[in-house]
């Protein structure tokens, strides 16, 4: 840590699967474990982490547990990311449910209210979208459309 140019800690020996330990952060940046500027210092060396990881041309993600910064291995990433990803969806989806709650007899600014039509518009479209992309659709079994030819054998009395 003696070495100014990794202040507040030294990020490059980190790899996926580290953990950057709360003893590591309270000394990095002078705070208390349990306070709310321990909180803004692990916030702080999140993004320091991200970033040295982003240098290095690696795209990391970093989650709390017990105080410690953890950086991710690509399987929980990936399992990770995809919960964030869905969390959001329902985010979105009840967000616009709120959006279409509003009363917009009560909204007297015009300005306002092209705003309120506009983002009732788009949220319902790309609700839409993701909602086509996400049902999952059960496999057809694909029917022939040419004639057969009279005494051939066809594709299923030919399996057992």
């Amino acid at each position: 840590m003696s070495d100014t140019s990794s202040y507040p800690f030294n990020a490059d020996h980190l790899s996926k699967g580290d953990a950057v330990t709360v003893a590591q952060i309270e000394h990095a940046y002078s705070v208390r474990h349990g306070t709310d500027r321990y909180q803004f210092a692990w916030l702080q060396a999140k993004e320091f982490v991200v970033r040295s990881f982003a240098e290095r041309g690696e795209i990391v993600t970093v989650v709390h547990r017990d105080g410690a910064l953890v950086i991710l291995t690509d399987e929980e990433q990936a399992a990770y990311n995809s919960d964030q990803f869905k969390a959001g969806i329902r985010k979105a989806r009840r967000s616009h449910a709120r959006m279409l709650g509003a009363d917009r007899s009560k909204i007297a600014d015009p300005d306002i209210l092209r705003t309120h039509d506009r983002a009732i518009e788009v949220q319902g479209r790309v609700l839409a979208a993701v909602s086509r992309e996400t049902r999952v659709l059960p496999p057809q079994p694909h029917r022939r459309s040419t004639p057969v030819l009279p005494g051939a054998k066809t594709d299923t009395e030919t399996k057992p």
